[in-house]
């Protein structure tokens, strides 16, 4: 429907653009270098039957970074990063689905029963890592590892 393709881009799409670029115009006002993170997923590097449209705003976030980061190049470093399955609200509804709505429902039971999923804690500490380490990529594409493995 109309309405959940609008959701998703207006959320995952326009807002990271504008928070983004806003960013950008304040490292160039203040002559200062930076680091953009912006929040992506697998579902954007490998399509999902029943997520048509957040499979294609998280890959419209994906290469939305990758130009930046090639207008930007002298001021910012820029990441799209995949963190991973992660116990959130999104994950809650995923796994209220039917197999009719998703096919893929079964894994992401498996990865709850087991304990799969990246904490929301990791992720934060990955990124921190990313924006602040002094290991530096210079991929723009990342995926953060399995917190378990």
């Amino acid at each position: 429907p109309h309405e959940q393709i609008s959701a998703h881009m207006t959320t995952n799409v326009v807002g990271l653009t504008y928070v983004s670029q806003l960013y950008v115009q304040h490292l160039h006002r203040t002559d200062h270098r930076g680091v953009l993170i912006n929040i992506s997923s697998g579902a954007a590097r490998g399509g999902y039957y029943g997520w048509t449209s957040y499979c294609a705003s998280k890959a419209a976030v994906d290469n939305f970074t990758r130009a930046l980061a090639l207008e930007e190049e002298d001021r910012l470093r820029a990441y799209s990063v995949a963190p991973g399955v992660i116990d959130t609200a999104m994950q809650e509804q995923v796994q209220s689905c039917t197999k009719q709505q998703f096919p893929m429902v079964d894994k992401f039971h498996t990865l709850k029963a087991n304990d799969d999923f990246n904490s929301p804690a990791f992720v934060a500490e990955k990124l921190l890592e990313l924006a602040f380490g002094t290991e530096q990529t210079t991929e723009i594409l990342l995926r953060l590892p399995n917190e378990k493995a």
